[in-house]
């Protein structure tokens, strides 16, 4: 048996325990009668706030602190990735553009090379004269 699938199993066994649980705990008749009690009722709606505002507390003071330590906001980094894909992609045009250019330069050079030594007549051998 493999870790993943051994996994998943502990995974299903575990909502089947959390849906029993809230079963039992739903028709429970001290569950009934807390949800039915005013002051319960306001008490934890005072303590999902309380939780509500913490968390966000804590959101802001994490986000602070990363800004003094210059840590960038994941949209930042994500602003980064898209330059650079971006200047990437210009880099492979240009880089593109000078192999078409140097290779169009080789065959010109090439082509005006064959020209100039078909052009050119050949050299006759002249005699010298012996000095006396």
């Amino acid at each position: 048996m493999s870790i993943r699938s051994t996994m998943e199993e502990a995974l299903q066994r575990g909502e089947k325990i959390k849906e029993q649980f809230l079963t039992e705990m739903m028709n429970s008749s001290t569950v009934n009668q807390l949800l039915q009690n005013d002051l319960f009722i306001k008490s934890l709606t005072k303590v999902l706030n309380t939780k509500y505002e913490l968390k966000r507390a804590f959101k802001t003071n994490f986000k602070s602190m990363l800004k003094v330590f210059n840590v960038p906001s994941r949209d930042e980094i994500s602003s980064m990735e898209r330059k650079i894909h971006r200047l990437e992609n210009e880099i492979d045009v240009i880089h593109r553009k000078m192999l078409t250019t140097r290779l169009a330069s080789s065959k010109s050079s090439r082509s005006k090379s064959n020209s100039n030594t078909a052009k050119k007549k050949p050299k006759t051998a002249t005699k010298r004269s012996k000095p006396s």
